[in-house]
């Protein structure tokens, strides 16, 4: 077993955890200062924290504080990063038997399959391959809409590179200078072009992209855009914090201040966010190179490798990290087995979602308020169509959509549905299963009896090969009017989709 390091942006503090790490494998004693890290949790990882594992471990406490202190083993971290990021990690726990991934907190027995295949010499088969791309998925993405976006640069530079960032993501911090610096390097021959896409979970993010929209207004982006990023590490993000930066740099205090508390900004971040989905973003960084997308925070001579075989030779040079391939159908998707699936809207709706979603995933508990905003902002126009797709790490989440099942047998599945998905801490234990059908008023005679039957299993089975027919790779997976819309994506997203479903009308 290798061990790589993939700290996530938002956990504070884990890159020095994970440099503490390589400290102590200086010493030769990596995995007992991993064992300790991994048996505490909840430790304490403040500098002395992390001394006093070392010190626990047996490692010279001097060499140790050196080591940390020094820095240099952030770059032995940023590397397994940008590798992790390359091989398509965007989550962890992320592992790679014999190169073939697997993504999540899987049970032990799926790894035990994996590696008995491997070492009888017949692996399971991969799995079934994504739909077809689009036709002009190997096509770079030609931006229309750049006019009037934030840019850097000679403006008819032979290498343009789109950025679609997130001021409240670690990664995108690290990547904005390497940016900039290409631009210096190649100052004639280079374009730097902003798009805002701040990701639904990190709170508050629109709100500072807004603000850096107000601060273009006053012809100051650039100057805003580089004190944003350089107090990632507990800087003010509420609005009195970006008043003060909008101070520091010389903004009309007035003006920028009417500009944010109007909203008008926002609608230029969702723009930038739909423009982004559209074009298949779906973390961020996000750089298109000449319309070609390179995913992540990959190290400056990656990207300036790149850059300057395309301002010699007009090419991509071989090693050019492979766009994501889309998961996406090719074309709009076809349900013609939902005349018994739960739905709630208006029957006869002209948009249609299907919505493929896991009672025990987060994300889809996140989107659950995204689909009641888009049943008040459509109101008859929308009509929403439930399909079980429960992932095989979530330990009995195929059980809980079976009790679901029981419930819409006795005409109440919404109302169980949303006791599934109030809160985080719900009880999925069968008795936890009952309570929640005694609480909707259901028979709980004829619950227990649906439920231990295990008869909801086939319908269950039935929604999972459905969505994985139709593509669904990952949950909440929702389909608009039969076009794809992977994730937790933000309202406005929902909105653009809706609207261009109804304009096809």
């Amino acid at each position: 077993m290798v061990w790589r390091h993939f700290p996530l942006p938002f956990h504070k503090g884990a890159d020095r955890t994970h440099a503490a790490a390589e400290c102590a494998h200086e010493q030769g004693k990596f995995w007992q200062y991993h064992k300790e890290l991994f048996a505490n949790m909840g430790g304490d990882r403040s500098d002395a924290g992390l001394s006093g594992i070392a010190a626990k471990v047996g490692l010279d406490q001097a060499k140790f504080k050196q080591c940390l202190e020094s820095g240099r083993m952030n770059a032995v971290v940023q590397k397994d990063m940008a590798a992790g990021q390359q091989a398509g990690v965007n989550g962890t726990p992320a592992a790679f038997v014999n190169g073939r991934e697997v993504s999540g907190a899987v049970p032990f027995e799926q790894f035990k399959v994996l590696i008995d295949g491997f070492l009888s010499g017949n692996p399971p088969p991969l799995p079934a391959p994504a739909a077809p791309a689009p036709a002009n998925a190997g096509q770079p993405t030609v931006f229309t809409d750049l006019a009037g976006r934030p840019t850097m640069g000679n403006p008819n530079a032979k290498v343009t590179l789109v950025e679609f960032s997130d001021f409240h993501c670690s990664f995108c911090g690290r990547h904005a200078p390497n940016l900039e610096k290409l631009v210096k390097q190649y100052p004639n021959d280079v374009k730097l072009v902003w798009r805002s896409y701040p990701l639904s979970f990190h709170q508050g993010a629109d709100q500072t992209s807004a603000a850096a929209e107000c601060a273009h207004q006053q012809g100051k982006f650039w100057q805003y855009h580089d004190e944003i990023f350089a107090t990632m590490q507990g800087g003010d993000r509420s609005d009195a914090g970006l008043n003060a930066m909008a101070a520091k740099i010389g903004l009309d205090q007035a003006k920028f201040k009417q500009c944010l508390d109007s909203g008008s900004a926002k609608a230029i971040v969702q723009s930038d966010l739909a423009a982004g989905t559209k074009a298949g973003v779906n973390g961020t960084p996000a750089t298109f190179v000449n319309g070609r997308l390179i995913s992540g925070a990959l190290p400056y001579e990656r990207f300036d490798a790149i850059v300057s075989s395309l301002i010699k030779t007009g090419n991509f040079p071989p090693d050019t990290p492979a766009a994501p391939t889309p998961s996406a159908p090719a074309g709009p998707v076809t349900f013609d087995d939902l005349a018994d699936r739960p739905f709630k809207g208006a029957a006869n709706a002209p948009v249609t979602l299907v919505q493929f979603s896991d009672y025990h995933c987060p994300f889809c508990t996140r989107v659950e308020a995204t689909i009641k905003q888009i049943m008040d902002a459509f109101p008859g126009k929308v009509k929403v169509v439930w399909r079980h797709n429960p992932l095989p790490f979530h330990t009995g989440a195929d059980k809980t959509h079976a009790a679901a099942e029981c419930a819409f047998e006795q005409g109440r599945f919404w109302q169980y549905h949303d006791e599934l998905f109030a809160g985080q801490n719900v009880d999925h234990s069968d008795a936890g299963l009952d309570a929640i059908a005694k609480k909707v008023g259901l028979n709980e005679g004829k619950f227990k009896e649906c439920l231990s039957s295990g008869r909801k299993k086939a319908m269950v089975d039935k929604d999972l090969a459905a969505g994985a027919k139709a593509g669904v790779r990952g949950t909440p997976a929702t389909f608009v009017n039969g076009v794809l819309v992977s994730g937790a994506q933000p309202f406005e997203a929902f909105k653009t989709a809706i609207e261009t479903a109804l304009n096809k009308k």
